[in-house]
């Protein structure tokens, strides 16, 4: 491990994985997801502006989470340099996970603020904020790459929740292919998002009281207890309305049930 002397030195290596995943999930915004989703879909073309550019704000999205969960997943499962000290572990794979994030945020937090509606762009920036917050320490200096991961984990209900606005943007909500969707969604969501709250606020707690916690500032444990503290409470919020939303679709799907079989169908 580094001495602490050396902590604050910028490694300029991540810095340059955040600034190539900022060009690259740009490009894949303008350039390549319109491209491509015209040649998937006949339906893109006839989506409104602010829908095509949601659309491809959502293709990044996937991308990313499937690009850093499983790094993260990694991390929290396996990295043993991570795990020894979650403050100032030099794991390779934590940083790189978090740099790659740090790009993709930077870019669609853009995004947002040019194409968003405001309520929308209120939303999005709060958790575009509480995740860059905490991350740019790490990309320039590299502390608590563990507890990094721990929420990137999270990322992997993502493209689930995309499919589900694809699906129900091209008018296929009423497909089995959305039904078992949206139950893999709530599932992984509770699971990734939901259920690690507890665990991850009793890691925090006994790593800030039993760690020697050697050259880190009071601003970059701020940095990580607000920045979690409003992804938390986000992640609760849009369970809340997961929640509200399958029971609409089940109950939609017991009544078309119902009635098909009052058909005799």
């Amino acid at each position: 491990m580094e001495s602490y002397d050396d902590l604050f030195q910028i490694n300029y290596m991540y810095s340059l994985v955040a600034a190539s995943s900022f060009t690259f999930f740009t490009v894949m915004f303008y350039i390549v997801s319109p491209w491509f989703s015209k040649k998937i879909s006949s339906q893109y073309e006839t989506l409104d502006l602010y829908v095509q550019h949601d659309w491809n704000s959502r293709v990044i999205a996937v991308i990313h989470a499937s690009v850093v969960t499983p790094l993260a997943i990694y991390v929290v499962l396996i990295d043993e340099e991570a795990k020894r000290d979650p403050v100032w572990g030099n794991s390779l794979v934590a940083r790189t996970a978090m740099a790659l994030t740090e790009g993709y945020m930077i870019s669609d937090f853009i995004i947002v603020l040019r194409y968003f509606p405001l309520k929308d762009a209120v939303i999005y920036s709060f958790h575009h904020i509480a995740t860059l917050y905490p991350y740019t320490y790490n990309v320039l200096y590299g502390p608590m790459p563990y507890f990094g991961c721990f929420k990137l984990a999270t990322e992997g209900s993502t493209p689930f929740v995309n499919i589900r606005w694809f699906l129900s943007t091209l008018k296929r909500s009423d497909s089995d292919l959305y039904y078992y969707n949206g139950i893999i969604m709530t599932g992984l969501f509770f699971m990734l998002r939901v259920v690690p709250i507890i665990p991850f606020w009793v890691a925090i707690y006994g790593t800030f009281t039993t760690h020697p916690m050697q050259g880190i500032t009071w601003e970059m444990r701020g940095s990580l207890v607000i920045g979690s503290l409003i992804l938390d409470l986000l992640n609760l919020y849009w369970f809340r309305k997961m929640l509200h939303g399958a029971k609409k679709v089940m109950n939609r799907r017991s009544l078309v049930k119902e009635e098909m079989k009052n058909k005799g169908l």
